[in-house]
């Protein structure tokens, strides 16, 4: 508590000594606790003291001198043989501490390296922030720049979307008139195209129609010319079988020839060889055979 503290530093705990230290509560509230601390000091103070009456207490204070010489008394043979145990403790004691005190040499040479390695950690920390420091200027010098960058380029940005927008708007426009003027002339050039094709199939149709009657004339034609070229066929075979009859009787006619013209030849030879036979008999000589 805080006037515990001001009485181990000898200050009075009063009200005003404790708002200067701290901060906590109102004036009341402070004086309050002063006085609760208080009580609580008198109650402390007056448990260390034995509830004994004024009368009782002078021999009540010589017996207990009585009792503490005999105590005493009783307790020399005892404290003696502790007093030598107590002499080698304190010897060994003193060992232990001419090695406490090489050990804290030690230690403290140690700890000058170590000391000399913390001012050289110390030392490169300092160079470190300092370079961190620099390096964080720069950076704060660096994002100052950005951000008027930053702010240059969101004007920039601004004024190119303002424009961006009217010409949006404009080719809006623009791209709406053309979009009418070619529905416009999509529609004309569509109903153009309707009127063209009604047209061409009207046209179709008298094509066709013109067709189908040539078409017609000409399967009439046709039909004409194949029951003329049927007949023909009809003609062509029966003049082919009249002749074949014909050549067949050739065939007769010259198979008869050919047995006259043997015959014939074999009365020529005949004739031939009675002739030279006379002629060798007249003496006229021999004549060469015509063969």
């Amino acid at each position: 508590m805080v006037c515990d503290q001001l009485a181990m530093r000898g200050v009075p705990p009063n009200g005003s000594n404790v708002l200067e230290i701290s901060s906590w509560g109102t004036k009341s509230a402070v004086i309050a606790d002063v006085r609760a601390w208080y009580a609580g000091l008198a109650h402390r103070l007056n448990d260390q003291y034995a509830q004994i009456p004024e009368a009782s207490r002078r021999q009540a204070n010589a017996l207990l001198e009585s009792l503490w010489a005999l105590a005493t008394k009783a307790a020399v043979g005892p404290v003696y043989e502790l007093q030598q145990q107590l002499v080698g403790a304190l010897a060994r004691a003193d060992a232990l501490q001419a090695q406490c005190a090489q050990t804290e040499k030690d230690r403290a040479r140690e700890n000058g390296l170590y000391e000399q390695e913390l001012i050289l950690l110390r030392q490169s920390i300092a160079e470190a922030s300092e370079a961190t420091r620099i390096k964080l200027q720069a950076a704060a010098r660096t994002e100052q720049d950005n951000l008027a960058r930053i702010d240059d380029l969101t004007r920039s940005i601004a004024q190119a979307n303002l424009e961006f927008r009217d010409q949006r708007l404009a080719l809006e426009v623009q791209h709406r008139d053309q979009i009418q003027q070619l529905q416009s002339q999509f529609t004309a050039e569509r109903n153009d195209l309707i009127l063209q094709m009604q047209s061409v199939r009207q046209e179709l149709s008298a094509t066709r129609a013109l067709m189908d009657r040539r078409l017609e004339e000409k399967d009439a034609q046709a039909r004409s010319d194949a029951t003329a070229h049927l007949l023909s066929i009809d003609r062509a075979r029966q003049d082919a079988r009249e002749l074949a009859v014909i050549v067949k009787q050739l065939e007769q006619r010259n198979v008869q020839l050919q047995q006259e013209l043997k015959a014939a030849a074999v009365a020529l030879d005949d004739c031939f060889i009675a002739k030279a036979r006379a002629e060798q008999k007249a003496g006229t000589g021999v004549q060469e055979d015509p063969k």
